[in-house]
């Protein structure tokens, strides 16, 4: 039992940290352990190509000492690096923890919110702004002057959720980062959900002599669900802009996503029985919406993060669809 629980004998050892990077003739290797080395290796033989982050990098600017890794991504154009650690598991999808941002050609090291623990943060596509959240507001850094803005201001626990999702969301829809930048980073779409009316869940949380109760809104089958409304923050202007999603409450929006124009917002919305899924495409400057596909199922219509692909010349998108059969 000492082997099987305390020293972990039996477990299966994982292959490693490694990502494939932009050029697909190479990929990024994160060992070390206690030492970490972030490595550019060459896919065809596997030999070293680059050290991008040796172990003297990894280190926190304020205490100087090592940043025990436990995760990392890369922006877009693969100059900055996002490094986490000391993460806590929410759900099944969410987490949150401490974050940092290496530039690797100015080879500077950066905190990111004074280290508080944040959710789900994200470059913007140039790497010059990161979003997150925090204590279920939206908010983003400017990595160049270190500013950092907050979004929204009326988050709270068990009441308004922004840039995040609920247990529902999480849970049935597979996605817990609920905000998104724009093809040039100068909007950010993002969804408020509100759960105050939600019916609260209760559970005993085991671990020490006496268990801790924990509450969350959670939903039962045929029990009111939060209502959800995605809006569109603009970055000159500092202003938030509502998209019209419809009148009807008892519904989901699934899956957001911008088109590859800066002002074209497509917003997926699905009816509580969920066999019918209409793309509405959202002007994100105005709210303003249009249905142009609607999808209907005899049984429900299955939702994926591949339903919908934009091309490249911004007038046409690729639908998956189940109408003909699979």
């Amino acid at each position: 039992m000492q082997d099987i629980w305390i020293k972990y004998e039996f477990y299966s050892r994982p292959a490693g940290s490694y990502q494939w990077m932009k050029n697909d003739q190479f990929y990024s290797e994160l060992s070390g352990g206690k030492s970490p080395v972030l490595l550019k290796r060459s896919v065809l033989d596997e030999k070293k190509v680059d050290t991008l982050m040796s172990t003297s990098f990894f280190k926190d600017p304020n205490s100087n000492e090592t940043i025990k890794v436990e995760d990392y991504r890369f922006s877009k154009d693969e100059k900055k690096v996002l490094i986490i650690t000391e993460s806590e598991g929410i759900y099944r999808h969410s987490s949150k923890e401490k974050c940092y941002v290496f530039d690797l050609d100015s080879k500077k090291m950066t905190l990111l919110f004074d280290g508080k623990a944040i959710s789900l943060a994200d470059f913007s596509p140039a790497a010059d702004k990161i979003a997150f959240t925090f204590e279920n507001n939206l908010y983003y850094t400017d990595l160049k002057t270190a500013e950092t803005v907050q979004i929204t201001r009326d988050g709270s626990w068990g009441k308004i959720i922004n840039g995040g999702t609920d247990w529902v969301y999480e849970e049935e829809f597979s996605f817990a980062k609920a905000f998104f930048w724009n093809a040039d980073g100068s909007k950010l779409a993002y969804y408020k959900m509100d759960e105050t009316h939600v019916k609260e869940f209760s559970m005993d949380m085991y671990g020490t002599l006496y268990p801790e109760q924990y509450k969350f809104k959670y939903p039962k089958a045929g029990e009111a669900n939060a209502y959800v409304d995605i809006f569109v923050f603009d970055l000159a202007s500092k202003s938030n802009q509502k998209v019209d999603v419809g009148t009807e409450k008892d519904q989901y929006i699934p899956r957001i996503r911008w088109a590859n124009d800066a002002n074209t917002l497509a917003v997926m919305r699905l009816n509580r029985l969920q066999n019918k899924l209409e793309v509405l495409m959202a002007n994100a400057s105005t709210g303003a919406t249009k249905v142009v596909l609607i999808e209907t199922s005899k049984t429900y219509v299955e939702v994926t993060d591949y339903l919908l692909t934009f091309l490249d010349n911004g007038k046409e998108f690729i639908w998956m669809s189940e109408r003909d059969q699979f």
